[in-house]
Parts: C-alpha cells; sequence; structure tokens
C-alpha cells in the first residue's frame, strides 16, 4: 500500500499544466535569465473537477529581468491528491549568453519538496478496520526531498527550444519504517515553438512539450495558439500519451487577454478523453501574470512571445 502510495506521489512531481508555454519557469530553470522585466503569476487547476480526490493544484511563480546576463526565480508549488499532498519551493538560477541573432540561457535549481500522506483521512475506509489492518496505521507521514534540476534554453526568432531534466536526483520516496524501495523517476521535458506572423493583426504560436521517463509512457502536448492585435489569445492543445490504450488524453480549449500592458489572464478548461470521462467534467486551469520593468514603468507590449 504505501509502495503504491509513494509510486503516485513520483507520478505526480510534475503536474500537468495545459498553459505551460506561459509556465516555463515551473519546468526549466534556463528560463529566470530569458526575459527582460519582473514578471510574478498565479496559476491554479481543478483538474478531472468533480472527481473525489481529484488533484488540487496551485502555483506562484516570479522571476527577475537580467542583471548582467544572470537572472533569478522561485516558484512555489502546493498539489493535493487523494490523502497525498506536497509542498515543493525551488530557487532557479540562469545565465544568457547572447550573439547578434540568437541566445542562449543555461540554467540551475534547487528545490525542498514535502510529502504528506494522511492515513487519517475521513474518505479511508479499510474494509476490516485500522485496528485489524497491520500494512496501514492510522497517522500522518511525511518525508522532505532535496533536488536539483537543469535546464537550456534558446531563442532565435522566430524559434525556440527548451531542454531540462527537473529533478535529477533519483530520491527515495519511501515512508520511513516500512521496507520498500520507491524512488523518484528522472524525466527529460523537451518544449519547441515558432511565432509566426499571418498578418499585420494576427500571430500564430504553434508549441509542443515532449515529457520522456524510463519505463513510462510519453507525454506530448501540441498546441496551436493565435493571437489578434497582439490582445486576444485563442488556441487548442492535444494531450497525447500518458496511456498505451489511446494516442489523445485530452482536447483542451485556451483562452487570454491582455487586460492592461502589464496583466494577463489566461484560462483552460480540458475535455478529456478517456474512460475517465464517465468519472469527471473537465479540468479547468486559471493563469494570471503581472509584468514590469526594472524602473517599475509599464512592460511595452511590444511582441507577445511568452514560451
Amino acid at each position: 500500500m504505501v509502495l503504491l502510495l509513494a509510486a503516485e506521489i513520483s507520478a505526480q512531481r510534475d503536474f500537468p499544466v495545459t498553459q505551460y508555454m506561459y509556465n516555463t519557469l515551473l519546468y526549466n530553470p534556463a528560463y529566470a535569465s530569458a526575459k527582460d522585466t519582473w514578471e510574478a503569476s498565479v496559476l491554479v487547476k481543478d483538474q478531472w473537477s468533480g472527481l473525489d480526490g481529484s488533484p488540487q493544484s496551485q502555483a506562484l511563480q516570479i522571476h527577475s529581468p537580467n542583471y548582467g546576463n544572470a537572472g533569478y526565480g522561485l516558484t512555489v508549488i502546493n498539489e493535493k491528491v487523494g490523502i497525498q499532498s506536497r509542498l515543493n519551493v525551488t530557487g532557479a538560477y540562469g545565465y544568457k549568453l547572447r550573439s547578434n541573432t540568437s541566445a542562449l540561457s543555461l540554467g540551475l535549481s534547487a528545490s525542498f519538496q514535502r510529502f504528506v500522506n494522511d492515513f487519517t483521512d475521513d474518505r479511508l475506509n479499510p474494509i476490516q478496520g485500522f485496528a485489524n489492518d497491520p500494512a496501514i496505521d492510522e497517522v500522518k507521514l511525511s518525508k522532505t526531498l532535496f533536488n536539483l534540476g537543469f535546464g537550456a534554453y534558446y531563442e532565435k526568432a522566430p524559434f525556440h527550444f527548451g531542454l531540462s531534466i527537473p529533478a535529477i536526483l533519483k530520491s527515495n520516496l519511501d515512508d520511513d519504517g516500512y521496507d520498500v524501495d520507491a524512488r523518484a523517476t528522472r524525466y527529460l521535458l523537451l518544449t519547441t515553438g515558432f511565432d509566426i506572423r499571418l498578418s499585420e493583426k494576427l500571430l500564430w504560436q504553434p508549441r509542443s512539450l515532449l515529457r520522456l521517463a524510463a519505463h513510462l509512457p510519453y507525454d506530448l502536448e501540441l498546441t496551436s495558439n493565435f493571437v489578434l492585435m497582439d490582445q486576444y489569445h485563442m488556441g487548442i492543445n492535444v494531450s497525447a500519451g500518458g496511456s498505451q490504450d489511446s494516442f489523445a488524453e485530452s482536447v483542451d480549449v485556451l483562452l487570454g487577454f491582455d487586460l492592461t500592458d502589464q496583466i494577463f489572464l489566461g484560462m483552460s478548461y480540458d475535455l478529456t478523453l478517456s474512460d475517465l470521462r464517465e468519472y469527471e467534467n473537465g479540468s479547468v486551469e486559471l493563469f494570471l501574470r503581472y509584468a514590469w520593468q526594472r524602473d517599475n514603468k509599464p512592460r511595452r507590449r511590444i511582441n507577445p512571445r511568452y514560451f
């Protein structure tokens, strides 16, 4: 039972973000040096809404502009899945190498994660009761883990490419006192995208994110996003992989609005295609970002190139 729970926690280490193009710092520390503005953002996700114990996630991000080609970032992630919860605090450092036509950012991250399994949750109902089941103690089990991450981020207009390993160390997820061997899976993330100007008022932004891990199915996000008048964002995303039984897991609708030169609001709705759709009502995600210049002046909206 404990081994199963630990494996599920490992699967949730990188919670799925539909609006990943606006949240690069969550999985690539090199992005900390990619922009010339301060940015702070909040992300809230209700995954598989209506399903009891479904994943609930919140994320806070902030990163600095470049200072001598270096940038800094901080992310805080809070997740709850059933009786399991995770708090992740990550600091990121990025350094940008520039040329006349391109830029390469390299980044490192350090994170602390606090895992909790709450076996006192009222939703748990062992068939014979806790008193007659020696495999389960009616307690809260917790563990704190440290990890390191690496990332690279290359830009040459109109193209970008990213590579990252958010958790290099294969941390031991075993709860103290149990003779099991459960370890976190190391995974590789690859992102790519283009900004293609179709007309003076219409920009096309194709994006992709590929997640690879040994002995696990791949996860692939394919996004086609359009920006009208550099202000209104509309897109479709297809989530594929994650299962060997079907290609597509969900089709997602994305909407975004530049409310002001500094404030961006994004939202998405995921329509589940797998058999899970019979038990839930889709997934909803809200994203809010505030950006400002070093001198506290509003960010000028030149080109919405958020990857």
